[in-house]
């Protein structure tokens, strides 16, 4: 990974963690924020679309141990921590060999849970924000792009 793309997903993941962790660490926490069984419709950006940046959307469904997406059609192993009502997690999708790595966080409150992401793809050293809300009927069809999934560069 170049140091550049390191950078700037470091800074990313550091910047969405102090919108989610610090206001949560002051407060009682309310309830668990887990992202475990739960399905997110996602928005996701690409850092290699042409303007206006059109996001896409996908479903991921998280296990236990594991967090699909509907757009590559693959599984892959997740890790999560819990720190008060806001979970830290990561995730690497294989996707067709594009092998994603997600580093997000989600966080309860009085609306539907929330997740955001910095998704890397290490591959094609491509990168992407990704944020949704929760949606248990969240489903997405087959990929509309040539080649298979929106997270492949053309």
């Amino acid at each position: 990974m170049t140091l550049r793309l390191r950078v700037m997903t470091t800074a990313v993941v550091l910047g969405m963690v102090s919108l989610f962790v610090m206001p949560g660490l002051s407060q009682a926490p309310s309830m668990a924020s887990s992202v475990m069984n739960k399905t997110y419709s996602l928005w996701v950006s690409q850092s290699f679309a042409a303007p206006p940046y059109p996001p896409f959307q996908d479903c991921a469904r998280f296990s236990k141990t594991q967090m699909c997406l509907a757009q590559c059609g693959d599984c892959g192993p997740l890790s999560e921590v819990q720190l008060g009502d806001v979970s830290i997690w990561t995730a690497k999708i294989p996707c067709g060999g594009l092998n994603l790595l997600f580093q997000g966080v989600s966080r309860n409150g009085p609306q539907l849970p929330a997740v955001g992401a910095t998704v890397v793809g290490l591959t094609q050293q491509s990168n992407f924000g990704a944020e949704g809300l929760q949606d248990q009927s969240c489903s997405i069809g087959p990929s509309r792009v040539a080649g298979g999934t929106p997270y492949s560069k053309p």
